[in-house]
């Protein structure tokens, strides 16, 4: 059986991530390929049925964005309102089989979508205050802040390893010591090509 991305099993016990759950529980979408459950489904057909129905979600609640937003009249910032409460509840329309079935734990999957969100809302408070700022400033000048803002930002993030969740996972993966040297490697390859 192939596993939903970041679902698969923690080489040696580690953890996978915040709010997922290391064990013998992982697999509990279908079991193995052959292995039929009471439907008669295969476990990739469950998979696939599962990925059918969040994309058929995605769409539905983004076409009703869509809709009200033009029969109402309102501009395209509550357009994108639309798609962000659509990109949530279809994330919340996925990841309920696994919470339900005991294979992520709900408390920690909250918590660091609290530090996530958090973080998300006052960068994007300080960028659009970087833009008041310099409104009357050049274009240049405006888009030299907001770079400096985005790397300040990312700094952060990156030596958050003890509060910000994606950057723990991030560190564990990369084997902790050379987390650092590690990532700064592999950007200098993406960037550099």
């Amino acid at each position: 059986m192939v596993p939903l991305a970041g679902f698969e099993p923690a080489a040696h016990g580690s953890g996978i991530g915040p709010g997922v759950r290391d064990g013998p529980r992982w697999d509990k979408m279908g079991g193995q390929s052959d292995d039929r459950g009471g439907n008669g489904m295969s476990s990739k057909t469950k998979w696939r049925v599962l990925a059918a129905v969040v994309v058929i979600v995605l769409l539905a609640l983004l076409g009703a964005a869509v809709a009200v937003v033009g029969v109402t009249g309102l501009g395209l910032r509550w357009l994108l309102v639309g798609v962000a409460i659509a990109q949530w509840l279809t994330y919340v329309v996925t990841i309920r089989p696994f919470v339900s079935r005991g294979i992520v734990n709900s408390r920690l999957v909250l918590g660091s979508h609290l530090v996530h969100g958090s973080l998300s809302l006052a960068a994007f408070g300080c960028a659009f205050g970087c833009a008041e700022l310099l409104a009357g400033a050049g274009l240049f000048v405006q888009a030299l802040g907001e770079v400096v803002l985005t790397l300040a930002v990312c700094a952060l993030v990156l030596r958050g390893r003890r509060w910000y969740p994606a950057t723990r996972v991030l560190a564990e993966r990369m084997s902790g010591d050379t987390f650092e040297s590690g990532l700064l490697a592999r950007l200098r390859v993406i960037v550099l090509g």
